[in-house]
């Protein structure tokens, strides 16, 4: 099935530098001039002198050094009139000269903490690099049971995000949920935890199947149903909160194992209120959720779906397709040998010894493939809360 990758708007900034205006340089009058002079060089009207009081012819000394002097002030009054008109050069040059631009250092805040604003995290990373950050997600599930608690900062791919909520029961068929969020790279993920190991089969093999929705023929796994159906409430009433605090938001649904069937029971209803904003829903080892009706309602809401499982992993098989359940779409697989994603076709078989994939066949079944992806098996969060896996 196409999925419709989700593409965010790209948000910009600018930065505005303003400048002073004044009298272009060159300009300076006549005025300016005369008043940087100084006073006794500021010219002045002479008294006017009789006919009869002419003054003595001048001697030749006399003259010589009478132009002397004149010299010396000429050469005072043009430095005055230079050094006025430099000044009142420069001064016009810096009013006019613009204020220095902020640089990237300085009109940024701390760049390690800022929002990415350019791509999504679902744009930036794919193959496994993007699977396992989910892997790391739905693993952390096991050792949260409380909002504040600091589980994701102990992985690369999780340190940024915070737990806000957090909800379960301990009793079988369980649900239990954590809501986190990215503030750097702009994502709200809502994450299942899985199934308890000694119930791990009977969940798988449950063949009661339960109508849902209400209204519909459509028929899910009656176990993994009932237990979502008890908590499913105050989680969406929670999310659409979220929804009006983070609008720019990608928002992401994961779980593995019973919690995969969780995450998809909870993407159905939650697409509703997201709509384009639902930007996954990730699942690993995930059991079949429904049957076809339920499928085809799955399929017209054109919800993005990644299902990854590892190749040898009986239980993403179960249950059995010949007791009426079906998967949503082909898996994406594993490689039990080489760790790379195989591309399988539509799986019809109950068992996966027949021809479902068109990269390789799948070899020996093992149950630790349950639990592992990538290399990656949640340790890094520290030791689980409970004894599920």
């Amino acid at each position: 099935m196409a999925r419709d990758p989700y593409i965010p708007a790209i948000d910009g900034c600018a930065c505005l530098c303003g400048l002073a205006s004044t009298a272009p340089a060159g300009n300076t009058t006549t005025s300016e001039i005369t008043q940087a002079l100084p006073n006794s060089e500021k010219s002045s009207p002479k008294p006017e002198q009789k006919e009869q009081e002419r003054p003595a012819k001048p001697t030749a000394a006399s003259r010589k050094d009478s132009n002397a002097k004149t010299r010396d002030q000429k050469g005072t009054n043009k430095a005055i009139l230079e050094s006025t008109v430099a000044a009142k050069s420069n001064s016009t040059t810096q009013a006019n000269k613009p204020e220095k631009a902020p640089t990237v250092t300085e009109a940024s805040t701390n760049t390690s903490a800022s929002p990415n604003t350019t791509t999504s995290i679902k744009e930036r990373l794919s193959g496994k690099d993007y699977y396992n950050v989910w892997v790391d997600y739905m693993f952390a599930a096991y050792r949260i049971n409380s909002p504040g608690q600091d589980v994701l900062s102990r992985s690369e791919n999780t340190k940024n995000a915070k737990v806000i909520a957090a909800q379960g029961f301990d009793d079988y068929p369980t649900i239990r949920w954590y809501v986190a969020v990215d503030e750097v790279d702009k994502y709200v993920v809502v994450s299942f935890e899985g199934s308890d190991p000694d119930s791990l089969y009977l969940t798988a093999l449950d063949i009661k199947r339960s109508i849902w929705p209400r209204g519909t023929q459509s028929k899910v796994h009656g176990g993994a149903i009932d237990g979502y159906l008890r908590l499913n409430e105050p989680l969406k009433q929670l999310h659409r909160q979220l929804m009006e605090k983070y609008p720019d938001y990608d928002h992401f649904i994961v779980g593995h194992s019973l919690g995969g069937l969780h995450a998809v029971y909870y993407a159905f209803e939650a697409s509703e209120f997201l709509e384009n904003k639902l930007a996954d829903v990730v699942t690993l080892a995930q059991p079949r959720p429904g049957d076809e009706a339920f499928k085809e309602l799955w399929d017209a809401k054109h919800i993005p779906y990644s299902p990854v499982g590892n190749q040898n992993d009986l239980i993403i098989y179960l249950p059995p397709s010949f007791l009426g359940f079906e998967s949503l779409t082909s898996p994406i697989l594993v490689s039990a040998t080489s760790g790379s994603l195989i591309n399988c076709a539509r799986d019809k078989q109950a068992l996966p010894r027949g021809s479902l994939c068109t990269a390789s066949k799948p070899s020996e079944l093992d149950i630790a493939a349950h639990g592992t992806f990538f290399a990656n098996n949640g340790h890094q969060f520290g030791p689980k809360l409970s004894s599920r896996s």
